[in-house]
């Protein structure tokens, strides 16, 4: 049920009762008026300005990714033909202008990012990894 903009007075209050009474029984075949109404769910829609977020720029790397480094684990890429000693990498270690070239896995709390052979991830100032082909 759409609700007026703006403060509520009585009279708003009880005819959207009123309305749901009457959806309430177009719906289920009887309205309970003698109950009250309790409100469970309520929708908002809204538009508004909001400042453009700040994003935070990572200090520039220095080309060692040794302090990303976490070790290596056996992994399988079709494209060597069978498993190979991969790279694990902290994302949360990589820094600006770090290159890590594939084949890798960048760990994550939340997600991985398996990097193929023949690819490598730049770290933009953002932290994005943008993937191009060696």
């Amino acid at each position: 049920m759409a609700v007026p903009a703006g403060a509520l007075t009585a009279p708003d209050v009880e005819r959207i009762q009123e309305q749901f009474h009457e959806a309430h029984a177009r719906a289920y075949g009887y309205a309970a008026r003698e109950d009250p109404v309790e409100l469970v769910n309520v929708r908002l829609t809204a538009i508004g300005v909001s400042p453009k977020p700040q994003l935070k720029a990572l200090p520039h790397g220095t080309g060692d990714l040794q302090r990303a480094m976490k070790g290596y684990r056996p992994v399988w890429f079709g494209e060597m033909s069978g498993f190979t000693s991969c790279p694990i990498v902290d994302r949360y270690h990589l820094c600006w202008g770090d290159v890590v070239p594939g084949p890798v896995v960048i760990e994550e709390l939340d997600s991985t990012t398996v990097i193929h052979p023949g690819y490598a991830v730049h770290v933009d100032q953002y932290g994005n990894l943008l993937l191009r082909r060696r």
